[in-house]
């Protein structure tokens, strides 16, 4: 799994890194990759961090036994690219964002087994706000019955993933499925759970230390 953990504190605005912000008296990215390694002690963990926050690999590395660390690039494509020189040897390989500790383990074996069955596995939740396409002056109603929110970890087969990202960059790509679809590849989606939130911003840090105080675990 490689997790990506690139982001900085603008829209938090703190002077912190979002992903080293404390929640439940852990930072964010800490509870993350404990949940991943109590889900699979096996399963390697590749974690993309800003080349000048790989100092703190040592608040992490004891998590696990199996893990990785190395410096992310300008944008998600080429963090996640750099990530990728580490995951040569795997048959399936998924891509999680470092602010989402409350993935559940069904919805991590949930993508990895459609990855494995079909190629890929992206989970998402039905959308429930009135959504609207604005372009311009111009706007105008959305069927929100054919929209979804997308989610991460986003799994692959790895043979798909490795040519995915041999293409150019693309100011498109926004996440991994966008790349893999983009190299003539379709994605396959899967449920995911409504408690795995990306926390980016301050609203997002106040429902995570909500969910917790409510008894939701990371």
């Amino acid at each position: 799994m490689i997790v990506v953990a690139g982001g900085s504190g603008k829209r938090m605005a703190s002077s912190i890194p979002k992903q080293f912000l404390d929640l439940a008296g852990k930072s964010i990215l800490f509870n993350t990759l404990s949940s991943l390694a109590a889900f699979d002690p096996e399963m390697l963990l590749v974690v993309v961090l800003p080349e000048p926050e790989l100092i703190r690999k040592k608040d992490l590395e004891h998590i696990s036994s199996r893990m990785i660390f190395c410096a992310g690039g300008s944008t998600r494509f080429h963090s996640v690219k750099n990530g990728l020189e580490h995951c040569r040897e795997m048959d399936l390989i998924g891509i999680h964002d470092g602010v989402r500790p409350f993935v559940s383990h069904e919805t991590v074996n949930a993508a990895f087994s459609s990855a494995e069955e079909r190629g890929s596995g992206i989970p998402f939740l039905p959308v429930k706000q009135s959504l609207r396409w604005k372009e311009g002056s111009n706007n105008r109603a959305l069927n929100r019955a054919n929209v979804v929110s997308i989610q991460t970890p986003q799994c692959f087969r790895a043979s798909q993933l490795f040519a995915a990202f041999e293409q150019e960059y693309d100011e498109l790509f926004t996440d991994d499925a966008n790349v893999v679809e983009h190299s003539g590849e379709p994605v396959f989606l899967i449920e995911g759970n409504p408690e795995n939130i990306k926390i980016t911003t301050p609203l997002d840090l106040v429902l995570a230390r909500d969910l917790i105080e409510k008894g939701w675990k990371v």
